[in-house]
């Protein structure tokens, strides 16, 4: 066992790098449709949804980068306030998206709970992340402003990572392409204009990208001036998601309910994210002179 650790430790950059590039080739092969896409593992008695375990495990990599990052999140804070975010993260995803797609449950209630199937919105996760962790600060006595602030700066790195669950589960996706990074999706997955066709742009992807480029945006403010407690870093990730969940609604082929709620709740993103950095600038500039 000593030898194995031993190796581990003298290699592990070169372990590293192997498993990325395995990783990155077995990610290629199920993108492009030669290798099958599971959407559970099963161990024994157990089968473990890959939806829902990417989700959880975005949510814990936001909690653990929010407790390394912020001086008053203590390890005790990190282990309870993650049932504080992702229980109501996951109820309001859920409901946002059953009041998005109502037409889907009327006939059937009990689908309602089945989250398993998919069907959670980021917009809805948002509001309950925000209000589950507004709620922990409150109660330990933390800075609300500055724990939200960090969970912002963070939860684009747990977003990207929660959005290949839509890959395992095979949606959000846009119109056919013959472009050579096109998602291969199963026909049972596909529109019924769609049916005769095997690729189709991965809106899921393009949104793992734009998380990575607002989160670098963010991380250089944080870096430039911290975090204050004034909601600068919030303001900014809202303003931001909201221009890319925006431009990301003409490519997806969500049904029209959802597309028409995307493109308000985006505009809507985008001038309350606007409004705050201005409101800031201007009390900024007051407190400099």
């Amino acid at each position: 066992m000593k030898v194995f650790e031993k190796f581990f430790i003298k290699h592990i950059k070169a372990i590293v790098i192997c498993a990325g590039i395995a990783g990155l080739i077995l990610f290629l092969g199920m993108l492009r449709g030669y290798i099958a896409v599971p959407n559970a593992i099963t161990i024994g008695p157990l089968e473990l949804r890959l939806y829902g375990f990417v989700i959880a495990l975005g949510m814990v990599v936001v909690i653990e980068l929010v407790k390394r990052h912020a001086p008053f999140v203590t390890e005790e804070h990190s282990i309870n306030g993650l049932f504080w975010v992702i229980i109501p993260g996951i109820i309001g995803a859920r409901m946002w998206h059953v009041a998005s797609e109502y037409y889907l449950y009327s006939g059937n209630f009990s689908e309602v709970f089945a989250i398993w199937h998919g069907g959670l919105s980021i917009f809805g996760a948002m509001v309950g992340g925000i209000i589950g962790g507004g709620a922990y600060a409150w109660k330990e006595k933390l800075p609300i402003v500055k724990t939200l602030e960090y969970i912002a700066l963070f939860f684009p790195i747990g977003h990207a990572i929660g959005r290949f669950g839509n890959f395992f589960n095979q949606e959000i996706f846009g119109p056919p392409t013959n472009l050579p990074w096109g998602v291969f999706i199963e026909k049972v997955y596909r529109p019924m204009e769609y049916a005769d066709y095997d690729y189709f742009h991965p809106a899921f992807l393009y949104e793992v990208i734009g998380n990575f480029i607002i989160f670098s945006i963010l991380y250089s403010i944080y870096k430039r001036s911290g975090v204050t407690g004034s909601g600068e870093i919030l303001a900014w990730y809202i303003m931001l998601y909201g221009i890319m969940r925006y431009i990301l609604s003409f490519i997806r082929l969500d049904p029209d309910a959802v597309t028409t709620m995307s493109f308000v709740t985006s505009a809507g993103m985008v001038g309350l994210g606007l409004i705050m950095i201005i409101i800031l600038n201007i009390w900024k500039y007051k407190c400099a002179s």
